[in-house]
């Protein structure tokens, strides 16, 4: 019981240096993005390298969603209404995007690309417009930097398929 409220303290005082480690793995995570992204352009990795691309956009897209799954998880042990209703929300949203990259990774090369480009930017906007508040500061920006960084790989890997 303790060591919980230990490190609830230490994330009041300081959440952005608690965010280091979240950092530094979503940082490396866009490692897949940009390899596979450059590896298209060369014509031996060209089918593994977009192979590669789409199914790792699509595994991130489940984890976006799974960030609010999880989110939603901890709001439904408030008991107010309005809370509940919005945790109902985010459930629906937060199995979209894999349901959304499933179909991507089904369609051809070039669409599938381009689709997951699309999800990106759209649940990156969704999140903005209805789930801000319920995201730690940190997450955001982390979230905006990961964000554009993988969009603007998949956008290139995307070119070197036409």
């Amino acid at each position: 019981m303790y060591s919980n409220n230990l490190y609830e303290r230490i994330d009041l005082l300081n959440p952005q240096e608690n965010a280091l480690i979240p950092r530094y793995l979503g940082y490396l995570g866009l490692m897949p993005f940009l390899i596979s992204s450059l590896l298209i352009w060369l014509p031996q990795f060209h089918h593994h390298a977009v192979k590669s691309l789409t199914i790792y956009a699509a595994v991130i897209l489940t984890f976006i969603g799974g960030v609010h799954w999880g989110i939603a998880m901890q709001s439904m042990q408030n008991a107010e209404q309005v809370e509940n209703k919005c945790s109902h929300n985010q459930f629906i949203f937060s199995i979209v995007p894999s349901l959304l990259a499933w179909v991507a990774v089904v369609l051809l090369e070039s669409y599938s690309l381009i689709m997951m480009s699309f999800c990106f930017v759209l649940f990156w906007w969704i999140e903005k417009l209805h789930y801000q508040q319920r995201l730690p500061k940190w997450y955001s920006k982390l979230r905006n930097h990961l964000t554009l960084t993988a969009t603007l790989s998949i956008m290139i890997g995307w070119f070197g398929t036409l």
